[in-house]
């Protein structure tokens, strides 16, 4: 793992607690996959930037990573890693749709983990999709770093689905109708990698996908004196 990499593992300091929305009142936690080394692809062409019209998409392959995963900014996965495709490992696609610098119609997310180790990725594994919010999104300069762009857009109807086997949980079989606002995915890109053309790519990408979970117990929460407690959320860059 590079220095990049480790850098990127290490950042993860956020306070614990329980998270309200103001819309809503409910109760939610807030749960994080960071990937490593996914590849981001310009599939059309055209130079990303603000503004940018276009298709993006990101995949796994045999260099990605999930080493952990956070629940209100605490690692709950301990020393699991699912890393490239096969037994124990992980599957990752999400294309990107831009039109003038904000996200379009037909952006989607999904990935999965061979959390039972049987090499398929079916209904015993843990697995995450969405949609893209359209009208939303942003792209500009990576903080403290020119040669990189930071990406980002809200998500809607997400579903997470725990597959069931021992030792995993991955908040259990959760309707995407149920999914109060605040999920969000984001990532970074070399600028002169990904703007090398129709096709070009960044096989070295860094992604942070956060969803706002409900928690499935509200009135017990209240009861243990917790119902109510917040934190702020800071969204750190990738």
């Amino acid at each position: 793992m590079d220095a990049q990499r480790i850098g990127i593992v290490g950042a993860s300091a956020l306070v614990l607690g329980l998270i309200t929305t103001a819309s809503s009142g409910a109760v939610v936690k807030e749960v994080e996959w960071p990937f490593l080394g996914l590849k981001a692809t310009n599939v059309t062409g055209g130079i990303v930037s603000p503004g940018y019209t276009g298709t993006l998409s990101v995949t796994g392959d045999a260099d990605s990573v999930l080493s952990f995963r956070k629940v209100n900014a605490v690692n709950d996965l301990g020393s699991a890693i699912f890393t490239g495709p096969g037994v124990g490992g992980l599957s990752f696609s999400a294309t990107l749709h831009w039109t003038a610098g904000v996200i379009a119609a037909g952006s989607t997310i999904s990935f999965s983990v061979d959390s039972n180790g049987d090499g398929l990725f079916d209904a015993m594994d843990d697995s995450f999709s969405a949609a893209f919010v359209t009208g939303t999104g942003s792209i500009g300069d990576q903080d403290g770093d020119p040669t990189k762009l930071r990406l980002g857009a809200e998500l809607v109807s997400l579903s997470v689905l725990d597959g069931g086997d021992a030792g995993s949980d991955w908040g259990g079989s959760v309707l995407p109708a149920s999914f109060p606002a605040g999920s969000f995915f984001q990532f970074t890109i070399n600028k002169a990698l990904i703007n090398a053309g129709a096709g070009s790519m960044d096989g070295d990408t860094n992604v942070s996908v956060f969803a706002m979970i409900p928690l499935p117990t509200p009135v017990g929460l209240a009861s243990a004196g917790l119902l109510g407690l917040a934190v702020i959320r800071r969204r750190r860059s990738v």
